[in-house]
């Protein structure tokens, strides 16, 4: 089990109940891959910890650090020094301003992500999962509804 919040989870999914009229459902699930500060981050000295697994150990990212985005959202970013070159290597000479650099050079840091939630409830042993599940709520249900129907023909 992962550890991002229901909430979180239940945005990414489209529930159609069964009707008497139609007896088709569904349960849809879109949207991309989430930032790694859903799953509980707290940064450290060394960088930032994460649990993505309810019943795992927290695992440290190395040189990943918590900072807030323009529009005031938390994200874990990463910026790995070898793929920082800076300004000493591009250009020491011309004094151009720094915004004229590629993005590579000015915009080093990247934010880390994990898997989609549709790529999670789509992998094999969890889709098997979720249809055994589904599978036991539909009997549990029908059986119910099949009692109380029988209840009112006495």
């Amino acid at each position: 089990m992962i550890t991002p919040t229901k909430k979180k989870i239940r945005s990414t999914m489209t529930v159609k109940k069964m009707t008497a009229a139609d007896g088709n459902a569904f349960v849809k699930c879109t949207g991309g891959p989430l930032n790694l500060i859903n799953f509980k981050a707290r940064p450290t000295n060394k960088g930032v910890t994460v649990q993505v697994k309810k019943n795992s150990a927290r695992e440290l990212i190395k040189h990943a650090y918590i900072a807030k985005t323009k529009t005031g959202t938390e994200l874990v970013f990463w910026r790995k020094q070898k793929e920082f070159v800076g300004i000493a290597k591009w250009d020491k000479t011309n004094k151009r301003k720094y915004g004229t650099f590629p993005k590579k050079y000015r915009f080093p840091a990247k934010a880390l992500t994990s898997l989609a939630i549709p790529e999670v409830m789509g992998h094999g042993p969890t889709m098997a999962e979720i249809l055994r599940l589904g599978g036991d709520r539909l009997k549990k249900n029908l059986d119910d509804r099949l009692k109380y129907e029988l209840s009112k023909l006495k």
